[in-house]
């Protein structure tokens, strides 16, 4: 078992600076520095916000600009609060995605697949909870741009999606709907912004109905 220690890391790559994960991984890896595979790699944060397995390969260290990435994530678990730390270590300056106040002790399971550059990751993903169901096959950019705040673009569906208890509300109920966007975190104080394309609701519960 080790630690990966990103605070280690921006030393060889600059563009990880302010980057604090910290992640113990175990498993099978094979190669050379800039250019291995890792297979059924356990990952866990060291702050407990998330944890799973890992497959996959990396080459272009320490460029980190330049470096290719393909990862197969399995039985990622985590919870809204440790989703938010997670992102909010890749986001610019100092901001933060406070989304831990949602789904509040909902756990998540997250299986997917990413590919390409580290400022353009393509990510097909399907998350799971007793709250519903969300997949994504979207685009992440800017991941290690730090002038640039992360660009998120793709679709995104749900698959009745209890919204009210995520929000904590009465208002709404479980949601199933496929819609199209774009989103930047980190551009604004909020830390989120969303423009939303397209959007089709098969099924909404609200207001008892």
């Amino acid at each position: 078992e080790s630690l990966l220690d990103f605070r280690t890391l921006s030393y060889f790559s600059p563009a990880l600076a302010g980057n604090r994960l910290q992640l113990d991984v175990s498993g099978k890896m094979s190669g050379y520095v800039d250019d291995f595979t890792f297979t059924d790699i356990d990952v866990n944060s060291r702050n407990g916000g998330f944890k799973g397995r890992a497959s996959g390969s990396l080459s272009g260290l320490p460029e980190i600009e330049k470096t290719r990435l393909r990862a197969d994530l399995r039985d990622f678990i985590m919870t809204s609060e440790g989703l938010g730390d997670f992102v909010s270590e890749w986001m610019p300056g100092e901001k933060k995605l406070d989304i831990g106040r949602y789904a509040r002790g909902t756990v998540f399971r997250l299986n997917g697949k990413g590919s390409g550059m580290m400022n353009r990751l393509s990510v097909n993903a399907d998350l799971t909870s007793l709250l519903g169901n969300v997949t994504a096959d979207v685009r992440l950019d800017n991941l290690i741009r730090k002038n640039r705040p992360i660009g998120i673009s793709g679709s995104v569906s749900t698959d009745d999606l209890d919204l009210g208890k995520i929000i904590e509300t009465d208002i709404i109920g479980p949601v199933t709907m496929k819609s199209v966007l774009k989103a930047e975190l980190g551009n604004k104080e909020e830390g989120i912004d969303i423009a939303i394309d397209t959007l089709k609701v098969d099924r909404l519960y609200a207001n008892g109905y």
